[in-house]
Order: C-alpha cells, then structure tokens, then sequence
C-alpha cells in the first residue's frame, strides 16, 4: 500500500465492513500509518468483530493491535488484549508484544509496571526496549531509570563494535521509532569510533556518519 491515505480509507472500509482479515491485511502492509488507520484497527477490536467474523487472531495479529493500543495511549486496552493473548488464546508473547507492553507502560509513566514486566520476561531486554524506556523517561523526569536504561544501550553498542572488525559498518533493526535521545547518542559514537550505523526504525533508515545522519534530525 503505497500511499498512507488510500490505505487509510480501504482500511477504514474494511473495518466498517467487518472484514477483519482483509483489514489487518492492509494495515500491516502499510509502510506509514496516520490516525485514521490507528482508529480504525482499534474501532474494530472495540466493537469485538474479531468474535462476530469468526477471525481467530495470531501472534502477529495481536502485535498489531497492541501496537495501536500503544501508538493511542491505550494502556488498559493494551493490557487487556495481552491477557486474552496469554489467557484466552493460549499464545506465546513474543519480544516484539513484550516490547510493545513496555513502550505504552513506561510512556504513561507507569514505570514500576513495565520493570516487573521486563522481569517476567524469559530473555533479556533489548536495545527496542531500553530505547523506549529512555525515551519515556526523558518525557516523565525519571533520571534513574533513565541512566540505567542509557548504560544497558551503551554497553550493547560497546559489544557490536567489540565483535566486528574496525571499519566495516552496523546494521541495527528495530521496529520502534528511534527516540531523541538514542538518535543523538548514535551520532556521537559514529563520529568517535569511525563506524557508519545504519538503523532501521519503524519510520525509515537513518545512515550515522562521522556524527551526522541522513535524516538531518527530522524523522
């Protein structure tokens, strides 16, 4: 789906048609998102159509309606559809729906919430996670958590560079938006340790060289 409104308005009829496949379809090939699509894969989950079509929601299903709950602030939606993930379809959470929990947690400042959840995790955190808990805590004054989280990101980065030959460029993917702080922090160790970083988040690519980026700090 090449363009963000057509899609938005094909998706906005499937859902008011109640064609939930044919809507997460297009929502999840969409390469931007704008509100309306949010509303309209959200509107569905509402009005329960996932029951009245018969759809039976995967684990791929539910990331991207727990990615909507976070994207709106929706966090007791958001909670509520992970449980029924867990608990009525029996689905495994993976480290993306566990990202997701964490993201809307710590950005509605429940910060206490997402750390006992990053515990119940059977795998570490990774940098998607440690990003959105940096950049939430630059929103909320959680200096704390905020140097923690920033130390666990640095010393990622310290390990990719350890494992990889002087010179040759890294590749990190994410599918999270790259936060201010993150982004500023990349530029500054691209320009210390001489490497190009590529990132890709969930919006573009952005190629750090010598402590600039492509996007020219707008994305």
């Amino acid at each position: 789906m090449s363009n963000v409104f057509s899609g938005s308005a094909l998706l906005d009829v499937y859902a008011k048609c109640g064609s939930m496949k044919d809507a997460l379809q297009t929502f999840q090939e969409m390469p931007k998102r704008n509100p309306i699509s949010w509303n309209a894969l959200m509107l569905m989950h509402k009005m329960g159509m996932t029951v009245q079509s018969g759809f039976v929601p995967d684990s791929v299903s539910f990331l991207s309606v727990l990615t909507a709950c976070s994207h709106c602030g929706l966090v007791e939606e958001e909670l509520k559809y992970f449980d029924s993930m867990t608990g009525l379809y029996k689905l495994v959470p993976k480290r993306e729906h566990y990202a997701s929990m964490i993201d809307v947690l710590c950005r509605s400042g429940r910060f206490d919430e997402a750390e006992k959840l990053m515990a119940q995790m059977p795998f570490q955190p990774d940098e998607i996670i440690w990003s959105s808990i940096l950049n939430a805590c630059r929103n909320h004054k959680n200096q704390e958590l905020a140097t923690k989280a920033a130390n666990q990101l640095f010393s990622m980065v310290e390990s990719l560079l350890l494992i990889t030959p002087a010179g040759i460029p890294i590749v990190v993917m994410k599918n999270l938006r790259a936060c201010t702080d993150c982004h500023t922090a990349i530029k500054f160790i691209s320009k210390i340790v001489e490497r190009e970083i590529t990132v890709r988040d969930s919006s573009r690519f952005h190629h750090f060289r010598d402590g600039f980026c492509s996007c020219g700090d707008y994305w």
